[in-house]
């Protein structure tokens, strides 16, 4: 334990055991992060993680029987909806419209129209969201249960089993909640958002209500409290397995419970699921350890980069836990489909539909919000999870090495009183933060001006502007005639990049990891040298840009011309801008902020001149402190 006495005074010195550590900081980080390593290998892996199981027992999963029988009422609108309906969004909405009026449903349009901006095409085009409620015959409507689809011509599928269902739904009585029954316009998530804002009384800044007051922000029709959602996004009729997409905006998860009852549903209607995109075993005893690793790398990509993947990703915005049901099409070629039909994989609209009622009741079961079970968790397999007490030690080790290296140049500046001293490096530091706010300043400026040409100058202004700026700062180093200065600044660097991949971390895990292993290799790697050639080649060999570039050239089809990987790059940015401004998604200003402070104040210290005996210039100024109180 370090004793306050002495880290205020210039004889300050670290207790044997952090001295030991700190004298051989290179080995020991290295050996850190191989032991992070390997407890990721193992925390993975069968034998450390948990089973997942339903805690909330009033959901009564998988022991409600299912009634839907009603097949020709499918087909009816299956039929009607490839004959009547074409290409056209209006002849969709108005059938929609139609056939929930016959069935005695309170129904409403949603209009509205987004506000212009750069990044957006056609933003005065006027949209439109049909709405349907089923209200319940036994309590109050003071609670609803959501289900979401997209209205769009390719999706008429499963545009015909919600309206199955809402028709099945319509003629029972058990019903303790309304049941909210939502078509998308065109499944844009923008349009989900525009809907769900209107739904809470939220005015969002980017998007206009049209109809009725300006002032109104209530829909026509309005349910209770959403409890739970689920969303249909599939074509096709005949499926091999559905896959679950669960991840929402910067980091949020839904409750484990929603979802284990979603893979045990699926796997009752006698399919398999798929996490991610990766097919996963039936049956609890899943030990296929390359899966379950494929499954959380893609698994991390996704809720880090991809935020808004599906529409259950906007509804997780406003507090709602929510599971999107993606089914995959059955391959048209014989072999394979008898082989999957004989593997009892395969399912129909009408397993569909029951998988729907199924979920729909258990839900309609629920006594209070969903609490039970976890928020935070990494999902290994549709059994299998990791919890936030078991991923979190993770993080402590990869930020290990910082802590040390921080108490590191702490003792090498000389400790508390050397804080007066070192006002030259402090103000050439407050340049990066400055630098940054500025530039996150300057892209919601210009983004929101629909004169930009976003889709022209997205890369150069988000990508190729702060490649100068971070250049520039190779000019601003921190260099003083005083080596505290220089040690100040290091140590201002370890504690700010471990405090901010650490709180992350607890709010964001995903983007957290992925953040640490594109900056701490150059961080850590560039602390630990003295010598200015080591730290270098070490900065430019770890530099976050090298890594990626890496990481793409590696991707077969993300480069294969200069024109393609300009205008993926584009995309790309003009996605994440987007999800900023409709979504409130972290990662822009995560980028532009803190992430691009940092590299900026890494740019400033790789210069510097630290290369002498620290503990010469120690005893140095140990001997002028003794000779001043002499004189006293």
């Amino acid at each position: 334990m370090i004793r306050s006495q002495f880290i205020g005074t210039s004889k300050a010195k670290p207790p044997k055991l952090i001295g030991l550590l700190i004298d051989r900081i290179g080995p020991v980080s290295l050996f850190l992060h191989f032991l992070a390593f390997v407890y990721a290998v193992f925390v993975i892996s069968h034998f450390g993680t948990e089973k997942a199981k339903i805690q909330e027992n009033a959901l009564l999963a998988g022991l409600v029987e299912e009634n839907w029988k009603d097949t020709s009422k499918l087909d009816h609108f299956l039929r009607d909806l490839r004959r009547n309906v074409g290409d056209k969004k209006s002849e969709l909405s108005d059938y929609i419209v139609n056939a929930l009026v016959k069935m005695g449903v309170e129904v409403a349009k949603h209009s509205f129209r987004l506000t212009p901006s750069s990044f957006l095409t056609n933003s005065s085009v006027e949209k439109a969201n049909v709405y349907g409620i089923v209200r319940s015959f036994r309590a109050n409507p003071a609670e609803s249960i959501l289900l979401a689809v997209p209205m769009r011509s390719s999706k008429i599928e499963a545009v015909a089993v919600a309206l199955a269902f809402a028709d099945y739904a319509k003629r029972q009585s058990y019903w303790a909640r309304d049941l909210i029954f939502l078509f998308i316009d065109g499944g844009d998530k923008v349009a989900a958002e525009a809907w769900f804002a209107d739904y809470h009384g939220h005015r969002h800044p980017f998007i206009k209500p049209l109809g009725g007051d300006a002032d109104d922000l209530h829909l026509e029709l309005h349910g209770g409290q959403i409890i739970g959602a689920y969303v249909l996004d599939f074509s096709g009729t005949i499926f091999s397995h559905i896959d679950l997409q669960f991840s929402m905006v910067n980091g949020k998860l839904p409750n484990m419970d929603l979802l284990n009852l979603c893979v045990l549903l699926v796997e009752k209607a006698g399919t398999v699921t798929s996490i991610h995109g990766v097919p996963q075993n039936r049956g609890m005893d899943d030990e296929d350890y390359q899966k379950s690793a494929k499954t959380v790398i893609r698994g991390i990509l996704a809720q880090s980069m991809n935020e808004v993947e599906s529409l259950a990703s906007v509804i997780g915005r406003y507090g709602i836990n929510a599971v999107a049901l993606s089914a995959y099409t059955a391959k048209n070629n014989d072999e394979e489909r008898e082989q999957q039909h004989h593997s009892s994989t395969i399912v129909d609209l009408v397993d569909t539909v029951r998988l729907i009622e199924g979920a729909v009741r258990s839900l309609n079961n629920l006594l209070e919000k969903f609490h039970h079970s976890y928020l935070l968790y990494v999902l290994v397999s549709p059994h299998r999870f990791v919890s936030v007490a078991f991923y979190m030690p993770l993080m402590g080790l990869l930020l290990s090495p910082l802590l040390l290296l921080a108490v590191r140049e702490w003792f090498r500046m000389g400790g508390a009183v050397q804080l007066a001293s070192v006002s030259p490096a402090l103000a050439r530091m407050l340049f990066a933060p400055l630098v940054a706010l500025s530039f996150y300043g300057l892209q919601l400026f210009l983004y929101a001006d629909p004169r930009f040409p976003a889709r022209t100058l997205a890369v150069p202004l988000t990508l190729l502007l702060p490649l100068f700026i971070l250049g520039v700062f190779f000019l601003i180093p921190i260099s003083s005639p005083l080596r505290a200065n220089i040690h100040f600044a290091r140590f201002a660097l370890a504690v700010q990049l471990a405090l901010f991949l650490g709180s992350l971390s607890l709010v964001h895990f995903p983007l957290a990891l992925l953040l640490s292993s594109l900056l701490l290799p150059q961080a850590i790697s560039t602390l630990i040298f003295d010598r200015k050639w080591f730290r270098l080649i070490a900065f430019f060999v770890f530099h976050p840009l090298s890594i990626s570039l890496l990481l793409i050239c590696n991707t077969s089809d993300f480069c294969n011309s200069p024109t393609k990987c300009w205008h993926r790059l584009s995309s790309r940015i003009i996605r994440i801008v987007s999800a900023h401004f409709f979504h409130d998604s972290w990662l822009l200003p995560i980028f532009s902020g803190p992430v691009f402070a940092i590299c900026s104040a890494m740019n400033q210290i790789v210069f510097c001149d630290i290369e002498e005996k620290y503990n010469e210039n120690i005893e140095q100024k140990e001997e002028a402190i003794e000779e001043k109180k002499k004189e006293e």
